[in-house]
């Protein structure tokens, strides 16, 4: 009765996750407008910031496996600092073209979604952004590639010895596919095109932290391709 407890317990909290921070952007119509620079500031203002922060870090505290998946007990190397960078490296640049891929699909059929944006001219307003940039992007990766397929994998392989089974394939891909099918349709307001991409950028990103890549380097590689993604509009936009 306790080991049931337990796993109730982890649905319960997993439920929950969902409908507090993942179904909101879901159902939103629209993302801010940024084709002014006024609006720049409101973006992430700084309260909100300190919020998401807080979630990220609460996000990682609730997942299991942290100090397996981030390889704490692995002494750095020079060797496995190169292999890192060129993982990031390749990772970065797997996300930039498949941004593009559907940028160009978006093109092509006349309905391009990358809207002009105004980067902002003073110090104080590109820091903010640059920092909710970082901030947006590690919490929606300890979201989504941290928090909801390890716990649906936990709570797979809890299921499974609960009732002395083996764990179901079937469950163990339905554990990975429901946080990359939600991060896509956060994008929705976006439009279908970006919901594409989110996609594809979702599998991406697992995987890279399947082959072992830290959490935190795959947070600094979403920022990274958000801020380019940032810069690209700036460019289209002068």
């Amino acid at each position: 009765m306790r080991i049931l407890h337990h796993i109730n317990t982890r649905i319960l909290e997993y439920c929950i996750i969902i409908v507090v921070f993942v179904l909101p952007p879901i159902f939103s119509h629209g993302g801010p407008d940024f084709s002014d620079e006024k609006n720049i500031p409101s973006f992430l203002p700084l309260g909100t910031l300190t919020v998401y922060a807080a979630a990220a870090v609460f996000l990682y505290l609730r997942t299991e496996r942290r100090s397996k998946i981030f390889g704490i007990s692995e002494a750095f190397s020079f060797k496995r600092i190169l292999s890192l960078v060129y993982k990031m490296v390749v990772c970065y640049c797997a996300l930039i073209v498949s941004a593009l891929f559907w940028n160009y699909i978006a093109k092509i059929t006349g309905k391009t979604e990358l809207t002009p944006f105004n980067l902002p001219t003073t110090f104080n307003k590109r820091l903010l952004l640059f920092a909710s940039a970082f901030v947006l992007a590690s919490y929606e990766e300890m979201l989504f590639r941290f928090f909801l397929p390890e716990r649906g994998l936990a709570i797979v392989k809890s299921i499974a010895a609960a009732y002395k089974k083996t764990e179901q394939p079937v469950a163990v891909i339905a554990a990975e596919l429901i946080p990359i099918v939600l991060f896509a349709l956060a994008h929705r307001y976006l439009g279908p095109y970006a919901v594409c991409n989110a996609l594809c950028a979702a599998v991406i990103l697992r995987f890279a932290l399947y082959k072992k890549m830290h959490i935190a380097v795959l947070c600094a590689v979403h920022s990274a391709y958000n801020i380019t993604i940032f810069i690209v509009m700036s460019c289209m936009h002068s």
